[in-house]
């Protein structure tokens, strides 16, 4: 059988510490998304050294085992590489990629 060559898409989740929305969106939407056809991605613009106590609480909560990630600088290979940015309060600090579908929330 031969492998599928389209890549997955990527939702690049972006927040300014990557330490508590970007990484709570990263794991849901990797919880529900089918693998071979997305997957999410998380970084910051700022981030800081770990991600935040509640992140593995409130995922546990609903069900999720949080995989521990530490927080990663956004970059711009990381938007690059995405189909999807999700901006969540970076403000200016989140780079402008030409083409690439953009959604703040």
């Amino acid at each position: 059988m031969a492998s599928d060559p389209i890549s997955p898409a990527s939702v690049l989740f972006a927040c300014r510490k990557n330490a508590g929305r970007s990484q709570l969106s990263e794991a849901i939407f990797n919880s529900l998304a089918d693998p071979a056809k997305a997957k999410g991605v998380s970084a910051g613009s700022a981030p800081i050294d770990k991600v935040y106590d509640e992140v593995p609480i409130v995922l546990k909560e609903v069900g999720i085992v949080y995989i521990e990630r530490p927080p990663q600088m956004l970059t711009m290979e990381l938007t690059k590489a995405a189909t999807l940015f999700i901006t969540m309060g970076c403000g200016e600090s989140c780079p402008y990629v030409p083409g690439l579908e953009k959604e703040d929330w």
